[in-house]
């Protein structure tokens, strides 16, 4: 198996093994998924699948917050009448140079974290 490709169990609705693009892939061609199939732990047959990894490049990135502004949990501010939010939902679209956008923000493959020295950074991974 390519460092570039994930392989996923069935899962989730899902009834058969799927292949995804991992983080850090490169764009590759050939030979890049050995399978093989068993009856009853016996092997019957097995091959090497050839697999075109061809990824356009990622070319900008948007980021947003659903609040606007946020305060501390503690903070009077939380409260009425201002009732400023503590939390918000992050999120972040990719634009790729074929044009194509897909929203990374609940894809395991995406981070977000906040800076231990301050709080008020964070950094998108």
């Amino acid at each position: 198996l390519s460092s570039g490709i994930e392989l996923r169990p069935p899962g989730g609705g899902e009834a058969f093994w799927m292949l995804r693009v991992a983080k850090g892939a490169v764009a590759e061609c050939g030979g890049l998924v050995a399978v093989s199939w068993s009856l009853c732990g016996v092997p019957v047959a097995s091959a090497v699948a050839p697999v075109l990894l061809d990824m356009p490049d990622a070319v900008d990135l948007t980021f947003w917050a659903s609040q606007d502004r946020l305060a501390d949990p503690s903070d009077d501010a939380t409260a009425a009448p201002l009732n400023v939010r503590s939390r918000a939902e992050l999120s972040v679209e990719v634009l790729f140079a074929d044009k194509s956008k897909q929203l990374m923000s609940l894809d395991e493959r995406a981070t977000f974290n906040v800076s231990e020295d301050d709080s008020r950074c964070a950094r998108i991974v």
